[in-house]
Order: structure tokens, then sequence, then C-alpha cells
């Protein structure tokens, strides 16, 4: 029986290790592009000299905390120990909204980092800015990391390629999942090790939860836009035109579609009959994951970073006291974390473990000078190693990209063995399954989109309004955020 405390899981959200060798569709080129494109600006990667008079200083701008800071700050001061061309310093911005705010705010002072780490959702963006480096311009000049970068799982490279071109040359990728207490699926006369894999089976578990009196609210659920997201993506709809907005700009919202509609209605229910907890979607807020600690809520949605965190609360070489929570708060004194959790692919509308990825990728930007850009390319490389993407999927609960590091003996026996491991198969393969050929948007103002998508869930769950007026709305307000990127010259 593992006994977990539950209070690591609130640490954000950071795939693609421990799947087997069937896992996932090959998915053809996944959109990567076929040669050398004359319209991508060059790559300087043969600007850093060989033997330079001190190491070319860059900066690399991160969100990353507790075990993935950790694992990331290793792998910097091994590369610059190991070699005198080339000093990285890694600096935290803050979570990713923060991160990437501050970002913008840098673009017209030209007082950019040499690599950026921002969200999934932010590659649209990172286009239109025009500081990004396209790295398939860098896999153009570079054809030994060419050859490297055909080990990228296909699904990844799917995702974040735009009319042909892939951008961003490095991950922490993450992906939801459903966290149970699996005493309280006992008690209810359910079976922890078959949790629920769609909505139909999550209602029907909190049904009968409820009427074992486990719990009265069984399952609890902040209003994260990401989770709306996945239903549609993992159903097949998309939330904006134009393949999604990976053949060409996104012009206009789909959100109002079946699958949209489906979703919030059946939060709606759910909530309406008592079985569903809402919480709202406040950065800071954990009072989903205080739900399931205090066992006063038996499932819920959450990420699947953390899981390299747990295993060490588990093994007792972490105090869950030490960690930090977002926002800043504290544990509850007394509180006994200690619960037997267990880990489920995320449940779509119809089948498990379908939506979208997550988490975050690595940009290069272009206005350093060319040894600084070329100094980029070489630690991104150094980065992209199996033995280090070993260590970022290990040490650092970074579920990673790479097809070949799931053939190394080291993490076949991480996968096979231990609470991190398995979680961490659980949510690999899911990703390892996502459907190259379907990925998730791209949209220039994301962020503002999922302000869109937060205020239907909230007014949904939270409000009470009804499910397809609140679809409406949303997909009124993203058809005009939309047009106001557009005309901001984005």
């Amino acid at each position: 029986m593992r006994r977990v405390g539950l209070s690591v899981l609130v640490l954000g959200a950071v795939l693609v290790g421990c799947v087997g060798d069937d896992g996932g569709d090959d998915g053809g080129d996944g959109g990567r592009a076929s040669g050398d494109d004359s319209s991508l600006p060059s790559c300087p990667i043969d600007a850093l000299p060989d033997d330079p008079a001190q190491p070319v200083e860059i900066v690399l701008w991160h969100s990353y905390q507790v075990r993935q800071e950790t694992t990331l700050r290793e792998i910097v001061d091994e590369y610059n120990a190991g070699q005198d061309r080339v000093h990285v310093t890694a600096e935290f911005q803050g979570v990713q909204t923060e991160h990437l705010q501050k970002f913008q705010r840098a673009i017209p002072h030209n007082d950019l980092p040499a690599i950026t780490a921002q969200g999934d959702w932010t590659t649209q963006f990172m286009i239109d800015s025009g500081v990004a480096l396209p790295v398939q311009a860098c896999l153009d000049a570079d054809r030994d990391a060419a050859e490297q970068f055909d080990d990228l799982v296909p699904v990844v490279r799917a995702a974040f390629t735009v009319e042909d071109v892939l951008w961003p040359g490095a991950f922490g990728l993450s992906t939801s999942m459903l966290g149970i207490n699996r005493d309280h699926f006992r008690s209810a006369g359910l079976d922890p090790d078959e949790p629920p894999g769609n909505m139909a089976e999550l209602r029907a578990a909190a049904e009968q939860i409820k009427a074992a009196g486990v719990s009265q609210q069984p399952m609890v659920m902040k209003a994260d836009p990401w989770r709306l997201e996945f239903w549609v993506t993992g159903a097949g709809e998309a939330l904006v035109d134009n393949d999604n907005g990976h053949s060409a700009r996104a012009t206009a919202s789909e959100v109002d579609n079946p699958a949209t509609h489906e979703a919030l209605t059946w939060l709606s229910e759910m909530v309406g009959d008592g079985l569903l907890k809402p919480e709202s979607a406040a950065e800071g807020n954990i009072n989903d994951m205080l739900s399931i600690a205090t066992q006063s809520s038996s499932m819920v949605l959450t990420e699947s970073a953390g899981i390299t965190t747990i295993a060490a609360v588990v093994e007792g070489s972490t105090d869950p006291a030490d960690l930090a929570l977002p926002g800043g708060d504290q544990i509850p004194a007394g509180l006994d974390l200690s619960i037997d959790f267990g880990t489920g692919a995320f449940p779509g509308i119809e089948e498990p473990g379908r939506g979208q990825i997550g988490g975050s990728a690595w940009y290069l930007t272009n206005t350093g000078p060319p040894e600084e850009q070329a100094a980029a390319w070489d630690f991104m490389r150094y980065f992209n190693s199996v033995e280090n993407q070993v260590r970022w999927l290990i040490d650092g609960s970074n579920l990673v990209a790479w097809e070949s590091v799931n053939d190394e003996p080291e993490v076949e026996t991480f996968c096979e063995t231990g609470l991190a491991g398995t979680s961490m198969a659980i949510v690999s393969q899911a990703l390892a399954d996502l459907d190259p050929e379907f990925t998730g948007p791209v949209i220039g103002p994301y962020d503002d989109v999922r302000l869109a998508l937060t205020t239907a869930l909230e007014d949904t769950m939270l409000g009470g309004a009804d499910p397809d007026a609140a679809v409406t709305k949303a997909d009124a307000e993203i058809d005009r955020l939309i047009k106001a990127y557009d005309d901001a010259n984005f």
C-alpha cells in the first residue's frame, strides 16, 4: 500500500518515457518540414569560437520549481563544468504566466534571454513576436542535430510544428491525470486498479462512492481551462479554425462544438447532483488537493507533475513541511496528508488518455549576437542528450519527448517499480497514444482565450449558468480576442 503526502501534488504542472514499444501511432512525419526552407532565417551554428578568451555567457529563463528546478540546475552545472566555451545561467522567472509577462515586457528593450522555456500555449505568440529563432532553421544547418531530432516523438513534433516549421527545440511536457483515494474505492466496492476512464464511468463511480457514504462530494475539480481543452481535443473537435491553427493562423473560434456542450453539460449535472465539488481556477487555490488530503473527496483531476516529489515524500527523503506551495500557502497544521493514492489516465468524454500536450517548450531567441545564439544551440543539444533526458524524466518528473529514452535500462527499471515510475508509466502511455494528426490548438492570444474558457467553466460550475449559454458566450469572446490580437499587428 502506498501512502502519499497529497501536498506535493499542488506543485504545478510539468511527457514521453515509460511506454511500451507498441505505444502510440508513428504518425508519419508529424508535420515535419521535408528539407531546407529558404524562407527561414539562418541559424549561426558555427559562430561559437573554438577557443574563446572567456566563455560566451547566456541566460535561460524558466518556471520550473522543486525537483524540476533542481534537476535543471544540476544539468546546467555539469555542462558549465564540462567545457570552457559557454557558461549558462538558469534564472527562475515565476510561474508560467509571470514568466510570459516578463518576456513580453523585455521585448521592446531587447533584453531577452538566449533561451526561454515558455508554457505550451505560447507557440503562436512566440512565432508572431519576431524574436524566436525557429529550431527548424538550426536543424537545416546542423545535419547531426537533424538526425538527433529524428528521435523526437511524433506527437510532440506535430504539436509544436506550425506551417511545416518546428519552433521549440527542447521540452518539459505534462498532461492531466486522474487521482483517486484507493481506500475510498475499496470501501465503495470499486476496483482501485481500474479507475474511471470516461465521463460515464466517473459519474458511476461518484454515485457509488456517495451511496456508500464514503464521501459526500466524491469528485473535486478546479475550473482550469485545460481540462475543457483536453475533453474537446480528445473528442476530435477543434477550438479554432485552420486545422486548429497548425496549417495557418487561427482567425475564428470553433469552441461552439458538440464536445464543448457535452463537457459543460456533464459538469453542470455533476455539480447539481452533488457529485462534484467545484473549485475556482484562481492561482494558488489548493482546495482541490486539500479535499483529497482531508478525504472529503475521493477523486481529483490534476496534473502529472510532481510524481518524483511524491515518491520522495513516501521514501521519507522529503518533508512535506519543507515544500513551497503556490501563492506561498502553508499546509494546515495537524493535517494528516497520508492516503493511499492512485493514478489513472485522464478520463475523456468517451475514452481515457485523450487530450493534448501540456507543460513547457524551449525557444531560442534571435536578439543576441551570433555567438550567443550558437551557444544556446550548443547547450540545447547537450540538454537533449539521452543521458540528460533520462534524468529529466526520473529526477525531474518531466515525461521526455525522445523515443530512445524508453530503451534505456535505467528507464525500463524505473517504470516498472515504485510509485514514481509506475505512475509515470500510466501518464506517459497516455501521451504516446495521442493522435499526431490532432494535437490541440495553436492560438495567438491563447492566454486570454484560456481566461474565456475559465469563465465558461466557472459560470457553469460555480454560478449555475446554462451550459449552452456559457458556450455561446465563450465562442463570441474568443472570436473577439482573436480579432483584437490581429488588429494589434500580431
